[in-house]
């Protein structure tokens, strides 16, 4: 008997130890789940603005709150975190450095030097068929490609900030993303409204 109970009790408190963490886990998740519901709202808002000069804030609630739903009930039980992503998110900060070289020293188009980097990158898997690594890359390549093909004013350092915030979104929402529509596009725009928020931060202060 004394054994028996020797050796549940450890078992027991190692066991316990685990709910912290699973607290913070699904903590986490929310966060992720309404961030980047209310982003994907404010990328539409943002579009409609733009071309109409005024939107209406009751579709958005509604949007917001639909998105926010779908997410949480197709993702709350599978959420992990994968974190030999950043192997292949690394590579966020290539295509955007790349797309950057060819908009403002070879003056191409946004869209032509986002174009021709996703190709390259596209190109990849088909060069090295049996590199498992280089087949996640493209995807990572292109969603940085989205950060420097924004229009920005700002200079190369805003471009590497944004990348640094898309980055870690990358390495966070990469589960919680899959089978999701424009999910490249979405993180980049995290990275970018990340960068512009901590750029009016420091300047207000």
């Amino acid at each position: 008997m004394s054994l028996h109970k020797s050796i549940n009790l450890p078992f027991q408190e190692y066991s316990f130890s685990f709910a912290p963490f699973m607290k913070v886990r699904k903590t986490l998740l929310y966060s992720l789940l309404f961030l980047i519901a209310a982003l994907q709202c404010l990328f539409i808002g943002g579009i409609i603005y733009e071309q109409q000069q005024h939107f209406y804030v009751l579709p958005f609630i509604i949007l917001f709150i639909f998105l926010f739903a779908s997410y949480f009930h197709s993702y709350i039980r599978e959420y992990h975190i994968q974190y030999d992503s950043w192997q292949s998110g690394i590579w966020i900060f290539g295509g955007a450095t790349m797309v950057w070289i060819l908009r403002h020293h070879l003056y191409l188009d946004a869209v032509l030097a986002t174009a021709i980097t996703g190709v390259l990158a596209g190109l990849l898997p088909l060069i090295f068929r049996d590199n498992k690594y280089i087949a996640a890359l493209p995807a990572a390549i292109y969603c940085g490609a989205f950060i420097a093909m924004t229009n920005i004013q700002k200079g190369y350092v805003f471009v590497l900030l944004a990348s640094c915030f898309c980055f870690f979104a990358y390495i966070l929402a990469k589960t919680i993303m899959n089978g999701i529509g424009g999910k490249l596009g979405t993180l980049a725009f995290i990275g970018v409204v990340l960068a512009y928020l901590l750029y009016y931060i420091v300047e207000w202060i």
